[in-house]
């Protein structure tokens, strides 16, 4: 092929391909109106590790988890904190104590109606430094977890801590597991995510 045959159909192969690139984002973007239910195949090139949300450092096992459990509070698009599995939350003048007033009939994916045992009962297992939690340091100035009835929980602080807040809102530290479901966390995970665990298999898929 002579040097001008080959730079001419180079710049025609390179003109098509722009034309394609500036093209193809609307249709391969374009999606239907949301619906409920179905299924979500997802896939990724790590193997998902321990699949306890507090124990877990890895980003293959966060990507999987945070669909199975979710936080008292989360972050909008603007990174501000908004209630999550709380209808709302205040904090005191003096920042010494934090007032969570739970969302009515939440359940977890054994059916059981979330309460603030369940609160209390996870983010204590986070502190414990037997649970070997990655973010145990989310508490290291919680003072007590006190629930005055079952969808209010208040937290008591031993000295200010500002980013207290916004470090609930991370999946790892802010996330609500039934009491006393931390045994089985690694092998069986149970939240009130939007999709429940069904079985896992090592190196393989997780459902």
């Amino acid at each position: 092929m002579r040097r001008r045959d080959f730079l001419r159909n180079t710049t025609a192969i390179l003109g098509s391909g722009v034309f394609m690139g500036t093209s193809l984002p609307s249709a391969l973007f374009a999606q239907d109106a949301p619906v409920t239910g179905g299924t979500l195949i997802w896939g990724h090139s790590e193997t998902t590790q321990n699949l306890d949300m507090h124990q877990t450092g890895t980003a293959s096992s966060g990507r999987v988890l945070q669909n199975i459990h979710s936080s008292i509070v989360t972050v909008d698009k603007d990174l501000n904190v908004i209630p999550g599995l709380c209808e709302s939350f205040e904090a005191a003048p003096d920042g010494l104590s934090y007032t969570f007033k739970l969302r009515p009939n939440v359940k977890f994916h054994n059916g059981a109606v979330m309460t603030s045992a369940d609160v209390k009962y996870s983010f204590e297992r986070c502190k414990d430094p037997a649970t070997g939690a990655v973010n145990f340091e989310v508490f290291n100035n919680v003072a007590a977890i006190e629930t005055p009835d079952d969808l209010t929980v208040v937290i008591k602080m031993s000295a200010v801590n500002a980013p207290f807040l916004s470090r609930l809102a991370e999946n790892g530290a802010g996330v609500v597991m039934p009491v006393d479901s931390g045994p089985t966390q690694g092998t069986n995970p149970m939240g009130a995510g939007p999709f429940k665990f069904v079985s896992y298999e090592v190196g393989s898929v997780v459902k």
